[in-house]
Order: structure tokens, then sequence, then C-alpha cells
């Protein structure tokens, strides 16, 4: 199969269930989840498990080489807050579960649960992001180890996941062909009015027949067609850049993100 990665991401959580969950599941390739609960657990809003202080700063501070978590950052992973159903994250990720819900002809899985904790391996070069890019370097990213200290970048480097986009090759190679992505993410940033180490992220990845998408480029017609539907911003475009094409897709009304998720500020 092609692949089309619709990449729904936000410093807000966003998520989508429609089927068997893969909350709390183990999945063979797949990190095990960090916490655990059904459904029915969440939309209750009742606590989740989480690590205590104490689990965590043994867990993320080991003294490895390379190792650059503080406990401020370690007593930050665990919390849950794109679960708890009363919290801003959770209510908008309900939402958003709603309305991928009514999407005909897919049926999406949701990966909400997953460990924090992954390989550069998964986080950087299964995305085929480079040895020397910036992202990579120890001043943005928060390691458990990186044997090569500062200088060297190893696949085999451990590390709280950057972007959920480090789940996408493990999820793919379970057999899943649709499925939307959800949870914390860590970046050495410095706090300000709009940065914070600890944020959440959510995506969506779909697989799609080659019959469909076709082999060549494609117009934003023929990409976002049979993801989103028929639209109206704006007449058909050239070939462009995957995100250019899914840009304007997004904004529109019907295939974008439903008004009562966005809410009224939104508009």
């Amino acid at each position: 199969m092609s692949t089309g990665l619709l990449m729904l991401t936000s410093s807000l959580c966003m998520a989508h269930r429609a089927g068997t969950a893969l909350v709390g599941r183990a999945v063979a390739g797949v990190a095990q989840p960090l916490v655990s609960g059904g459904r029915r657990a969440l939309r209750a809003g009742r606590p989740l498990a989480s690590a205590t202080s104490t689990d965590n700063v043994a867990r993320f501070i080991t003294g490895d080489t390379g190792n650059n978590i503080t406990p401020y950052i370690a007593n930050l992973v665990g919390r849950g807050l794109h679960k708890k159903a009363d919290h801003p994250l959770g209510i908008i990720k309900q939402k958003i579960e709603e309305y991928f819900e009514t999407i005909d002809g897919v049926e999406f899985q949701i990966a909400d649960a997953l460990d924090p904790v992954v390989s550069a391996q998964q986080c950087f070069n299964d995305l085929l992001i480079p040895d020397d890019h910036p992202g990579r370097l120890p001043s943005d990213t928060y390691y458990i180890s990186r044997p090569g200290g500062r200088e060297v970048s190893s696949a085999d480097d451990v590390l709280l996941r950057t972007h959920t986009s480090a789940h996408q090759s493990t999820l793919m190679k379970a057999g899943y062909e649709a499925f939307l992505c959800t949870g914390d993410v860590y970046r050495r940033d410095e706090i300000d009015a709009s940065h914070f180490p600890a944020f959440h992220q959510m995506e969506g990845v779909r697989l799609f027949d080659p019959a469909l998408v076709g082999d060549g480029p494609m117009s934003r017609d023929e990409w976002c067609v049979p993801a989103f539907g028929q639209f109206t911003s704006k007449p058909a475009a050239p070939a462009l850049p995957f995100t250019a094409l899914l840009r304007p897709c997004c904004r529109t009304s019907k295939p974008g993100v439903p008004s009562e998720a966005r809410g009224p500020a939104y508009e």
C-alpha cells in the first residue's frame, strides 16, 4: 500500500476513537502503554494509574551518558491530562473523537496511552530525520541515554518522544492502517508565554491503496477528496508539497475540525 499521512497536530491534545481501542492494550512491536484504562474509565473521569515522583526520578534520571532529564521534567511524565474527561485537553479530545466517528468508509484506531520513552530509531531514523539534524541535539531533546554524548547521535539512543510521530513506524509494522495517536511530548524549550517543555500532540495516519492515490504527482483535489470528501474553498491546484496540499482542505468548514470542537473563540 502507498502511505498517505494525514497529519493533524496541535499543542492541544486531539484524538479519535473508532472500533477497538488501543488504550491499555499491548500491541506487538509497540511500546507498552504508560497508563491503562478503558473508555468507560476515561469518560467517568476516574483517575488513571501513573508513576509516583520517586518512580519517575529513578526511571528518567539514570546517570547514563547523555542523560539530561531534570527532576522537574521527570515529574511531568505520566500526568495523563489528555485522558481526564473534565480537563480542557480531555474535552477537546472527546469532541474530536466524536467527529471522527462520523467519517464513513474507514475505521481509525486510537492510541493514546503509549509510553513516551522511545528510541532515536523510532523518533528520528524511521522518519528519515538525519543524524545531524538540530532536533536530535541534547539542547533540543531530553535523553535518558545517549552513549555518543553531545556529538554523536545513534539510532540506539533512548529519549522522551519529541512528537507522537515516534510511534508511526511501530504501529504500522503492527498492522494498523488507520490510527490516531495522542500523547504528551517533550522538547527542551525555554518557558515563555507560548512555550513549555511538555505539551500534547495528536496526529492521524492512514494508508491508502495505490489504486486510489496513484504513483505520480497529485493535485490538491486528488489528495483531499478521498480523505475529507468534496470541498469548495478553492479550485483544484497543481501538484504541490504534501503539507501545502492539505492546508486548504483542513481550513474548510466541512472536512476540517468541526466548529463545535473549535469553539466560538476560534470562529
